[in-house]
């Protein structure tokens, strides 16, 4: 398929380009949200040193998937951010240069995908559904669950794990 932009004919792309700018143009129209974005190695320590609970969806801009997600997603970190304790959200863009290290420690073959993470340490793949309320049923048993949770020795968690 050849396209026609101001007279210019080119090749059309495997991704749909109507997509494309859609994503970005979303990305760049938000620009108050509750949805920490994680970038590199640093950005993955400050939000652990600050976040007791925490959902890490790995996504990009133009997938259509995780164009869907987005909005359940912010929804669902306006809810979880009332939650008491609260549960934080956030989002790594695989198609960052600077959090392909973040990909490979994580393991991290396809996206959308989310992973858990409790006092720094990872607890599991997010295994829920996609809509704003399954988000936040989800983490909030997850939450529950591992607040009360034994340690090793038995007795309840009440510390700060390494990360």
């Amino acid at each position: 398929e050849i396209l026609s932009v101001t007279g210019v004919q080119t090749c059309a792309l495997p991704i749909s380009l109507t997509r494309w700018n859609a994503g970005h143009q979303q990305w760049k129209d938000q620009q108050w949200s509750r949805v920490i974005k994680i970038e590199g190695n640093d950005g993955l320590a400050s939000a652990f040193e600050k976040e007791q609970m925490l959902l890490i969806a790995f996504t990009n801009h133009w997938c259509t998937r995780c164009l869907l997600l987005r909005p359940e997603f912010e929804a669902a970190a306006n809810l979880l951010y009332d939650a008491d304790p609260p549960v934080a959200l956030a989002t790594i863009n695989i198609d960052d240069p600077t959090n392909l290290p973040l990909i490979e420690r994580f393991g991290v073959l396809s996206f959308p995908v989310g992973k858990i993470f409790y006092h720094g340490r990872f607890r599991g793949d997010f295994m829920g559904g996609t809509q704003s309320d399954e988000i936040v049923a989800e983490m909030l048993a997850q939450r529950d669950t591992l607040m009360n949770a034994p340690d090793d020795k038995g007795e309840k968690k009440d510390g700060k794990e390494e990360l």
